[in-house]
């Protein structure tokens, strides 16, 4: 099994337990009359949900066949495949975060303090998950 399957396998392992571990923990919240608690839960399943199905679609754009000119063009720079997956999900991690990133500091300046946490905790489980990428590409390198 090449280092590029490897990593496909235990990061979408990863995420599908952390998915399993979110849905838990939203429904036993709920089943406590924690209903606020459950939806950042809820936004944090979200998140995982939205990289795990990105990283899935760097993984076809550079192993099977990309169809985004965009895309396309950063990897041709690259001749490593497996360093292709990292830039085609980083890639995708920038282009997804930016309009959060700039509604958090329009929801900062305009002291809408309750759309800021939810921003915030969107983008610190982007963080969470890049982390885990960064650690299991890197442990195969």
């Amino acid at each position: 099994m090449n280092k590029h399957e490897v990593l496909k396998e235990k990061f979408t392992n990863v995420l599908k337990e952390e998915i399993k571990i979110k849905n838990e923990n939203m429904k036993k919240l709920r089943a406590e009359g924690s209903g606020d608690e459950a939806n950042l839960e809820r936004i944090k399943l979200n998140v995982i949900d939205i990289f795990e199905k990105m990283f899935m679609v760097s993984y076809n754009n550079v192993f099977v066949k990309s169809n985004n000119p965009n895309l396309t063009a950063i990897l041709e720079k690259e001749e490593d495949d497996y360093k292709k997956l990292h830039l085609a999900y980083d890639h995708f991690l920038n282009n997804i975060t930016a309009p959060w990133r700039e509604k958090l500091e329009k929801d900062k300046k305009f002291n809408n303090i309750e759309k800021a946490i939810i921003e915030e905790l969107k983008l610190a489980e982007v963080d969470r998950v890049k982390a885990i990428f960064n650690e299991l590409y890197n442990e195969l390198n």
